[in-house]
């Protein structure tokens, strides 16, 4: 596996990402509504717009995950489910950490990402009982 900064954002990378992070969320985020899982997929390619950075897990050539940050924050981080449990999310998030991440926000009805972030050493710092749409989906506010 190797990561690599996804350079070009075009509409055939944004495709690729979107892909990736439609078929993680449907195996991660069965809490989700039909219709707010349609609605937020609509809304993931205008996300990128607002990231510093964007990095890609590549398997041959092949990209099976990528994280986004903003600031310090980690905006995204989405691995393709036939990669779960390999060591692409902790890869990711280490080189995100070295490009300066100390903060994420992870759904609190996601109690698998919730371990994840906290066995890489973060903890909650505050909850919000709601999401940064208004959306009734607690978000943990999460930093090292």
């Amino acid at each position: 596996m190797k990561i690599k900064r996804i350079e070009t954002l075009d509409q055939p990378q944004i495709a690729m990402l979107v892909r990736i992070w439609e078929r993680s969320v449907f195996e991660t985020h069965d809490f989700l509504k039909v219709g707010d899982f349609r609605k937020f997929k609509t809304m993931i390619p205008t996300y990128f717009e607002h990231t510093d950075s964007v990095i890609g897990a590549y398997v041959d050539t092949q990209c099976v995950g990528f994280a986004a940050q903003k600031g310090d924050n980690l905006d995204m981080l989405f691995v393709d489910p036939d990669h779960f449990g390999k060591g692409i999310g902790k890869k990711l998030l280490s080189v995100m950490e070295t490009m300066g991440v100390k903060t994420l926000d992870v759904n609190e009805d996601n109690p698998n990402a919730h371990a994840f972030y906290e066995a890489m050493g973060y903890h909650v710092v505050r909850r919000s009982a709601v999401d940064d749409s208004g959306n009734p989906y607690p978000i943990l506010h999460m930093e090292k």
